[in-house]
């Protein structure tokens, strides 16, 4: 009967623990500038490169930023913010219960950046990706 009730009761909290487990990652970390002081209201926003769907965030008066929810697999992470230079990390690759934590760090000033997206055969500048969003 011991044996039957051990039984059970590791069925019954393996069990919960599988169905917690998700098919789903995360982006989060914290925005800065040089010096290493924090910015606050900056946009963060991760392009699922297959789909082109994005996640967008603000970061926060402590200039924290999280991205949930994010199905698995590539993107690409912009962050943006008036006074600074945008910042893009491309192929970025998400696993299934994955957090990645990304420190990004904006360089001040206003001069465009620009990338070429090979998918779609376009010059991006990185200010029409903050404007297509609005």
């Amino acid at each position: 009967m011991k044996f039957w009730c051990a039984v059970l009761l590791l069925l019954f909290f393996s069990t919960r623990e599988i169905l917690a487990q998700s098919d789903r990652a995360a982006i989060t970390g914290a925005v800065h500038d040089p010096s290493g002081a924090l910015i606050a209201g900056a946009s963060v926003t991760a392009t699922k490169v297959n789909i082109h769907l994005q996640w967008a965030a603000v970061s926060s008066p402590d200039g924290a930023y999280t991205l949930l929810n994010l199905p698995i697999g590539q993107y690409d992470l912009v962050c943006t913010k008036e006074g600074f230079k945008a910042r893009r990390l491309p192929s970025l690759d998400l696993a299934i219960g994955e957090t990645l934590k990304l420190e990004l760090q904006l360089a001040v000033g206003t001069q465009p950046d620009v990338w070429i997206d090979q998918t779609e055969r376009r010059v991006w500048f990185l200010s029409e990706v903050a404007n297509e969003r609005n």
